[in-house]
């Protein structure tokens, strides 16, 4: 557990020392156009990852021969690759049409998401996983992470404009990315042996159909909190758009930092395989949750943490010009415990009960209604979507334990007496 813990706060170490220096470099305006226009990019590369870091990770590491093994890697690769043909076009109009500032309507929007899109198709960290080469994977992803905060650190107070400054720095943000895993990519392509690889068209559908399930429930959560930074860039002012996007990169690193550790320790921890009916729901849900009851502890203490000295964390990671963002801060503070009980309750824990078709159902319907309310407050009452963003996952999490709740008494109509 120790050991996870260290593993994932040197990968994301970078990302809360990039905070000070690009929120203080690029300003408020600059900073949030910065995020949104990264967080477009996550979001397409949701749709990259599809469900290749859970199904064919897994398909991949149960294979015995050798050509299913590099069957399913160039599967993959080549739904990547439609993918791409895909979400390219429309990254680059969503950027173009939402964002205010002239200077992000020019040429080296679409560099940028060539670049990154292009470097989403390359990343194998899943194959590498899947593997068991995780010194690669690990090693991968420091190298763009540490490349990046080294190029910033280089690049300050070297006089240039702040728009020229965010020029480069978007630019050198895909670069990077598409330089590294572009460089796994071909080295991994080489160890490829000459193999008799026959699959068709059917073989690729087959993995898509598989995968759906897994994509929906994963990727709805994650993209859903990355809306209302993108409304707010569309149609708030940009200062405040910059005021949201600081705290919101300050929660998401909170949120990043025991997500892996949630996903690799469950599964190890809480082994299980069918539904109990003679023993009580309170019992069984605290199975669920007892193999990562220290991680939420711990996540618990540091979102209280952030929300106790949210002023001081702001004046020091974007200086008094950023002291809004406290507030939103503030609001967000427990989203990222609210976020993995979500996942372990409405993720994890459902599809181990065989819930997982109703579970996607409870996903699908709370991120609709989410991003519509997202849509709504921002064109109208800014300020408060921060208490909306909360409100959502207090919504998922509500919906996914009267989900657990209802199949539970279904099942078993004594399971709640006492």
């Amino acid at each position: 557990m120790f050991k996870s813990i260290c593993s994932s706060s040197l990968r994301f170490a970078p990302a809360l020392f990039l905070i000070p220096l690009l929120s203080r470099g690029l300003g408020s305006s600059f900073y949030g156009s910065f995020v949104t226009l990264t967080i477009i990019g996550e979001i397409g590369n949701l749709f990259f990852e599809y469900s290749f870091n859970s199904l064919q990770a897994n398909l991949v590491a149960s294979s015995t021969n050798i050509n299913d093994k590099y069957k399913h890697l160039l599967v993959t690769i080549y739904i990547k690759m439609a993918l791409f043909v895909l979400i390219l076009p429309l990254s680059v109009l969503i950027a173009k049409a939402i964002f205010i500032h002239e200077a992000l309507s020019s040429w080296w929007v679409v560099i940028f998401f060539v670049l990154f899109c292009s470097s989403s198709v390359f990343n194998l960290n899943w194959w590498f996983k899947a593997n068991a080469f995780f010194r690669t994977q690990m090693i991968s992803e420091l190298i763009v992470r540490y490349a990046f905060l080294l190029f910033v650190l280089l690049l300050n107070n070297q006089g240039f404009s702040t728009s020229l400054y965010f020029e480069i720095v978007c630019l050198a943000y895909a670069s990077i990315y598409f330089a590294v895993y572009g460089f796994f990519f071909v080295r991994t392509l080489h160890t490829i042996p000459v193999l008799n690889l026959k699959f068709s068209v059917a073989n690729i559908f087959s993995n898509l159909s598989r995968g759906f399930p897994f994509f929906l429930s994963s990727s709805l959560g994650s993209s859903v909190s990355m809306f209302p930074q993108i409304f707010l860039a569309a149609y708030a002012l940009p200062s405040y758009a910059g005021y949201f996007a600081l705290a919101f990169r300050v929660q998401q690193t909170v949120k990043a930092l025991f997500t892996p550790i949630f996903y690799k320790s469950f599964p190890h921890r809480v082994k299980i395989s069918e539904f109990n009916p003679s023993i009580s729901a309170p019992l069984l849900l605290f199975r669920f949750l007892s193999g990562t009851r220290f991680l939420l502890l711990l996540q618990m203490v540091l979102c209280a943490a952030v929300f106790v000295f949210s002023d001081y964390i702001i004046r020091v990671l974007g200086g008094l010009s950023f002291i809004p963002s406290s507030t939103i801060l503030k609001v967000l503070a427990f989203t990222p415990i609210i976020y993995s009980l979500n996942q372990l309750l409405g993720v994890q824990s459902a599809i181990a009960l065989g819930l997982g078709k109703q579970s996607n159902i409870v996903f699908l319907v709370s991120s609709v209604l989410s991003i519509a309310s997202f849509f709504v407050v921002s064109l109208q009452h800014a300020s408060l979507l921060p208490f909306v963003v909360l409100a959502s996952e207090m919504l998922t999490f509500g919906s996914v334990c009267l989900l657990l709740y209802v199949s539970i008494r279904k099942n078993n109509k004594n399971a709640f007496s006492m």
